[in-house]
């Protein structure tokens, strides 16, 4: 539920320092129930970035507003497409 609510907080349309403080503790306790929940599991350098995401709160506020998500979903589109791994000689071998 921990990881809910700060995914909450990070989408939310506002952002203040107190939702900010929220959004902090909640990756923290979510992380640290991780590792006591499942002993075996290794942090990823994931968590540690979730932590940074509270400054960027503070820094440029909502996320909606920052976030690379739609890039992303464009590099995958791209990733997807069929090539012959061979940079720039895939226009040459059209004409």
């Amino acid at each position: 539920m921990e990881l809910v609510c700060a995914v909450y907080l990070v989408c939310a349309r506002t952002a203040t320092a107190d939702r900010a403080h929220a959004y902090r503790s909640h990756i923290a306790s979510y992380v640290t129930n991780l590792t006591k929940v499942h002993p075996n599991f290794a942090l990823s350098p994931n968590h540690h970035a979730a932590f940074h995401i509270y400054d960027f709160l503070l820094l440029f506020g909502p996320a909606h507003s920052w976030w690379c998500f739609p890039f992303e979903c464009l590099i995958g589109i791209l990733q997807r497409l069929p090539v012959n791994h061979k940079s720039g000689e895939s226009f040459s071998s059209v004409s």
